[in-house]
């Protein structure tokens, strides 16, 4: 499941405060939240197959993950997941 853009789905609040942890630079230009998409309370939809997302809260791009250790490790790359992200760090580049 990919989300289009946050300011689609309105969920941008509530995944800020039901995150699991959060991370953002300086710039504004990367935050970055991951959640328990078990939770009961989980503002994004399980899968049925992973338990972990995590959630570029820019652009709206979302990945999920199976273990925790995994999702935290892609946490502060959005870039390598968020396809928004991508094609920013892609136009920075050329």
């Amino acid at each position: 499941m990919e989300i289009s853009t946050a300011s689609d789905t309105g969920w941008e609040d509530t995944i800020s405060r039901k995150a699991v942890r959060k991370f953002h630079d300086h710039s504004a230009t990367k935050r970055v939240f991951l959640v328990d998409v078990h939770a009961d309370d989980s503002p994004i939809e399980d899968d049925g197959e992973h338990r972990w997302a995590t959630v570029c809260d820019v652009h709206g791009g979302l990945v999920y993950h199976s273990t925790l250790d995994d999702a935290r490790g892609w946490l502060f790359f959005p870039e390598e997941w968020c396809p928004y992200c991508q094609e920013l760090a892609a136009a920075r580049q050329a």
